[in-house]
């Protein structure tokens, strides 16, 4: 006779269409923290405390937000005004960032683009650029998907050999792709394969939702196939597990000022390769080089005895041998900087200006001059 675990498994494979005893193995937890989950100012109504244990106890590895939009009515772009905030949280506890743009069709995609790369150069995030794929007023579907592909073109531009993500829902596709006649469907859709899928499923409703995208990618009416998702979007409530309906995890039990946030399932071989990239433990972010100098305050090598070295990249200048600590500077790339001295477990040097990487984690940021 089979134990309750064995029923209880097998249940949640055919509601939920996955094992949950894949969480932490080839599944992460990964919070959605937009604007509208939290009060503003966010500082005033953010609990810290209770973040820091859910991520704790949810083996949490990063996060994502919204980072820019554009209003429908005057066409103006905006960015959100808690994104910064999650962008800082972000830093603190070490965790990946993704940055999302809502897309709207009252507005030059190029534009758009453009405004959200300047928030990305600003404040840099580890994850690729994100799109929000699911604007309800639209009308003219096809209008909208062009839009979407010239700001995702732009981004995987800018990406190199990277690639963007689109975040959808699986009842907008299927309002797009009853909007475009069957033999349009590659020429207008066919293109969004290219780039990775974050879909919302909130398969509680209803495991025929999944069951029907199932069926539909099998047969080729949507660019991906059922299992392409790297990101699942599963609650708007933040209760996890998430079958549990009537409990008392909610957003506030995340420290959040309110009832709603959203969850995502990551896949790890996916989210691995950023974890590889600025960590080795998924906690210690590596040094890596911001895209843009804000100001570089080294002209010229400073004389006296010493080492020098040259810069690879632009780099952060820091007041400690550590990425934990403050930024106080920037260096330029290709710039002649001489040690006073070196620390952090050699992978630091000191300058009169402050501290600089020299390498980490295997990666060299700074050149020996002989």
């Amino acid at each position: 006779m089979q134990d309750i675990g064995f029923w209880t498994n097998t249940w949640n494979k055919l509601f939920y269409g996955w094992d949950l005893n894949q969480i932490g193995d080839t599944l992460l937890i990964q919070p959605d923290v937009s604007h509208w989950s939290m009060r503003y100012p966010p500082e005033d109504y953010f609990n810290e405390e209770k973040f820091a244990k859910q991520i704790e106890e949810k083996e949490v590895k990063s996060i994502v937000y919204k980072g820019t939009d554009s209003n429908k009515t005057t066409g103006r772009l905006f960015t959100d005004r808690t994104a910064k905030f999650w962008w800082r949280v972000g830093e603190k506890f070490k965790l990946l960032r993704g940055s999302y743009h809502w897309l709207q069709y009252s507005i030059d995609p190029k534009v758009a683009f453009e405004y959200h790369n300047e928030l990305e150069k600003e404040y840099p995030t580890e994850l690729p650029y994100l799109l929000d794929f699911e604007e309800p007023s639209v009308t003219n579907y096809s209008d909208y998907l062009w839009r979407a592909r010239v700001w995702l073109d732009l981004a995987n531009a800018e990406l190199g050999d990277d690639v963007s993500l689109i975040y959808t829902a699986i009842g907008y596709l299927q309002k797009v792709r009853a909007a475009i006649p069957r033999i349009k469907l590659e020429d207008k859709m066919g293109w969004m394969r290219e780039n990775n899928l974050w879909l919302a499923l909130y398969s509680r409703r209803s495991p025929a939702h999944y069951l029907k995208w199932a069926r539909l990618g099998e047969d080729g009416m949507f660019p991906w196939k059922p299992d392409d998702w790297v990101k699942h979007q599963y609650s708007f409530a933040a209760d996890f597990p998430y079958y549990v309906d009537k409990d008392n995890l909610d957003g506030r039990e995340w420290g959040i000022s309110s009832l709603g946030l959203d969850m995502n399932y990551v896949k790890r071989s996916w989210l691995q390769r950023y974890l590889d990239k600025y960590s080795e433990n998924g906690k210690e972010l590596a040094e890596d080089p911001v895209k843009e100098p804000v100001e570089d305050p080294v002209e010229e090598p400073v004389g006296g005895e010493g080492l020098f070295f040259r810069s690879k990249h632009v780099m952060n200048i820091r007041s400690k041998p550590g990425t934990t600590y403050g930024i106080v500077g920037q260096l330029s790339a290709d710039t002649l900087v001489r040690a006073i001295d070196i620390g952090g477990n050699n992978c630091w040097i000191k300058t009169e200006f402050g501290w600089i990487c020299k390498n980490l984690n295997g990666r060299d940021y700074l050149v020996l001059e002989e």
